[in-house]
């Protein structure tokens, strides 16, 4: 999750009292598998593997780790990923956000393999993924298409979709591999915003108030998800301090002009249709600032249906797909 709070939520972050948190009017309290096409599981080994030397890793586009900063080819590190790959066809990939993991699509995986191969990801350091040393979105999109290349996949041109920090990551594949497109759910790429609260918050995510602070960033964004789902997200959630302030180390340490031009490293080069998707409205500005970044941008906002629109609305966005999707 690197999305800006709604206006109206902003004022549901947690408020220190002694050394409780209060969110809103309530006190919080401070509380590798593969399915087969057929539905059977088959392991695969975990863990962290060396790319170097002469491997193709070394002819792509320059990583960035965390801070931006360019990672030679012999130190690039890709960890082996935890999926679910599910149906036949045109290869779709489903990329969760923050703290969660692949279940997290649970609800969209059996109507979106009706057209095709379904791999629903765990990315580094979540779920049954292992952690690694930097969490930046280059060096997640590396990891995904390993994970595609040592399943015997078809890289030629998969759907990458990703929600939130998956989102971002969805966009960082489609800079670097061929791609048929790119859907980015609720993951605006100008950041300004989402970094001015996260460094008001840094205090509490770096210290013994974690676990209620990112729970209560994460209720604020909600939106109009059913008791269930939140019940259900909450349950798969694994807040890993570690992980998050890996993957928010660019919000935390950048200045402004600095992660601006991190995003421009990032997304340079994408050359496919991209399709983001909005339950909380990125502003007006946004979409002619995205264009000038990716001019195959095309910005949608599902007004008032919060962070986890597709789950909000599943057969709407499964038909949203469908129709961008040109294999479909």
């Amino acid at each position: 999750m690197w999305t800006a709070l709604p206006a109206a939520a902003a004022s549901l972050l947690p408020v220190r009292v002694g050394a409780r948190f209060v969110f809103g009017d309530h006190l919080v309290a401070v509380t590798p598998l593969i399915r087969s096409a057929d539905g059977g599981r088959v392991t695969h080994p975990t863990g962290l593997a060396r790319t170097c030397g002469g491997s193709a890793a070394t002819d792509r586009p320059r990583l960035l780790d965390s801070l931006g900063t360019p990672i030679e080819g012999n130190q690039q590190m890709t960890v082996d990923l935890a999926a679910d790959a599910t149906g036949s066809g045109p290869i779709t990939v489903l990329l969760h956000g923050i703290t969660e993991d692949a279940r997290a699509w649970e609800p969209l995986i059996a109507p979106l393999a009706e057209d095709g191969t379904v791999v629903a990801v765990d990315l580094r350091g979540h779920g049954q993924s292992p952690p690694a040393q930097s969490y930046d979105p280059v060096s997640m999109a590396e990891d995904v298409h390993a994970l595609l290349e040592r399943l015997h996949l078809d890289t030629a041109d998969p759907l990458i979709v990703g929600h939130s920090m998956g989102g971002l990551v969805a966009v960082a594949y489609g800079a670097r591999y061929p791609v048929r497109g790119v859907v980015d759910v609720d993951q605006p790429l100008d950041l300004a915003g989402f970094q001015a609260q996260v460094r008001e918050l840094e205090p509490m995510l770096r210290g013994e108030q974690f676990a209620a602070t990112i729970g209560a960033v994460f209720a604020a964004m909600q939106g109009p998800l059913s008791d269930a789902e939140v019940a259900r997200l909450d349950a798969l959630r694994r807040p890993d301090q570690d992980v998050v302030l890996g993957a928010w180390a660019p919000l935390l340490e950048l200045e402004p002009d600095a992660l601006d031009a991190m995003v421009g490293e990032v997304v340079a080069g994408i050359e496919a249709p991209v399709l983001c998707l909005h339950g909380i409205d990125p502003g007006p500005d946004y979409p002619a600032w995205l264009r000038e970044r990716i001019p195959t941008a095309q910005v949608e906002v599902w007004a008032d249906h919060g962070h986890h629109l597709h789950l909000v609305d599943p057969a709407r966005f499964v038909a949203r797909i469908r129709d961008f999707d040109p294999r479909r």
